[in-house]
């Protein structure tokens, strides 16, 4: 039942994301909502592997909504998002899980940058600092040789945020 819940979580998200306006944020939030459902089966201590995988999924769905969210609804969401990547973390660690470390720093980093872009921030350098610093963390992990596709994704976010910093 409970892979069941995560599946269509997965698919409500990546419809969500597909669709604009009200089916979009509809369906995001019932991504959300079954993520949610999904992780009180999929426990820190008994699924190690799973839960931080949807709460990573879950960060997704919550950047989303968020950065497609105005005002302090959107900023909610957005700091929700931070919180599960960081709880995602918690069991991916750089030492252990250096691949999956590093996703969720790049994920951290495009939250931060969204977080700094959003209306509701009145001095986004704090935030594009802290997208900068995780992009960093990130770099180090993605080689250019075996993971080019995360290194290049990585590299043109890096590029983006030294441009926000730049033209503040």
């Amino acid at each position: 039942m409970v892979k069941r819940t995560n599946s269509l979580a997965v698919a409500l998200q990546n419809q969500g994301i597909r669709s604009s306006g009200e089916d979009g944020a509809n369906q995001l939030a019932q991504a959300v909502d079954a993520y949610r459902n999904a992780m009180r089966i999929y426990t820190e201590t008994d699924h190690p592997v799973d839960w931080p995988m949807t709460q990573n999924n879950l960060a997704n769905a919550l950047r989303t909504q968020g950065s497609r969210t105005s005002g302090e609804d959107g900023a909610n969401l957005l700091a929700q998002a931070v919180d599960a990547y960081r709880n995602a973390l918690r069991i991916r660690t750089k030492k252990d899980h250096p691949v999956q470390w590093a996703m969720a720093q790049n994920n951290l980093a495009v939250t931060k940058h969204a977080i700094a872009q959003h209306d509701t921030t009145a001095d986004p350098k704090p935030h594009f600092k802290a997208a900068l610093e995780r992009v960093d963390n990130a770099l180090r992990a993605f080689d250019p040789t075996h993971m080019p596709y995360n290194h290049n994704k990585a590299t043109k976010l890096r590029t983006q945020i030294l441009a926000d910093l730049d033209a503040l």
